[in-house]
């Protein structure tokens, strides 16, 4: 059942032609099938998937351990959705390790060695308290 519309008082029998704000009409006119989308959308998620298969199997990211004046700790490589073994922890004299943090500047949570996995290449670093 079409719907009756008025426009400056006079009664219509059709909706009124949306206005295009913003975009100059660029876009008016232009139509795609659902098939088509639907293909596009297929598409771009099997490219999504093959890329990910493609850095999971080419040896994986490197996760690296700035320890920022403590002793070194070696890199590690992981698959994607892998877990990080736990280094063991670095030394530097007059401070005490306090974990490895994914943020430079050390103040959101620690990394979680048991559930955190590793989605990309990617620097973990460690935070020191002064012994007091």
């Amino acid at each position: 059942m079409e719907e009756e519309h008025r426009s400056e008082g006079t009664l219509r029998d059709t909706a009124p032609e949306p206005r295009y704000r913003g975009s100059n009409n660029m876009y008016r006119g232009v139509t795609i099938s659902v098939k088509a989308l639907t293909g596009a959308i297929l598409a771009g998620l099997a490219a999504l998937a093959l890329a990910i298969v493609f850095l999971a199997g080419s040896g994986g990211f490197t996760v690296t351990f700035e320890t920022d004046g403590g002793s070194q700790v070696p890199a590690q490589t992981c698959r994607y959705g892998e877990l990080v073994q736990r280094p063991e922890d670095p030394v530097k004299e007059g401070y005490v390790f306090d974990g490895w943090y994914w943020d430079v500047e050390r103040e959101h949570r620690p990394w979680d060695f048991a559930q955190d996995t590793v989605e990309d290449s990617m620097y973990l670093y460690a935070r020191w308290q002064p012994v007091p």
